[in-house]
């Protein structure tokens, strides 16, 4: 389970479940009861979240204006760390390919089709580079001026073994 750092994180739970105990809190976000009971303090000390008392027993979380903006700079902040990783993917893929390219190597995908599939097959039809795309390393029939691109670990051994030149994408 992910591990809470900051407020924003609890704010993003609050504002899904905004009559939600500590309790659950705590479940829901993986840290221990006393580190929540701290974050919503700060949040309440900060101007975040106000404490509404709906009986003895429940209480309800009410995001302000204020929370909700450092929910969104935590959502910002999140967005440009994505796309400057796609940047450096980007511009990663296309100096490897050029490099294999020029080698006279064939460009093979080997991985799920996940957001790196994706990445890597956008990358290769706005630049015009061929390449080639399997599903499981059986269906590669021909070894020979091969370069596989991969993303997944799980994967590279069994390259190794069949004596498949490959690159990690993403491990280097």
């Amino acid at each position: 389970m992910k591990q809470i750092i900051d407020e924003s994180d609890i704010l993003e739970i609050i504002e899904k479940e905004p009559i939600i105990s500590q309790r659950k809190l705590s479940e829901k976000s993986g840290i221990s009861l006393g580190a929540v009971n701290l974050l919503i303090k700060k949040c309440v000390k900060k101007g975040f979240i106000k404490v509404e008392n709906l009986n003895s027993r429940t209480v309800k979380y009410i995001l302000t204006p204020q929370g909700m903006k450092e929910k969104t700079k935590k959502t910002l902040r999140y967005i440009k760390n994505s796309y400057k990783l796609i940047i450096e993917l980007n511009n990663k893929i296309l100096n490897l390919t050029n490099k294999h390219i020029s080698e006279n190597k064939t460009i093979a995908l080997l991985g799920e089709n996940d957001e790196i599939m994706e990445i890597i097959e956008t990358t290769f039809k706005l630049n015009n580079i061929f390449y080639k795309k399997y599903k499981n390393i059986n269906d590669i029939e021909n070894f020979k001026n091969i370069i596989v691109y991969l993303w997944s670990i799980e994967l590279e051994d069994e390259l190794k073994e069949k004596n498949i030149e490959y690159i990690n994408v993403i491990n280097g």
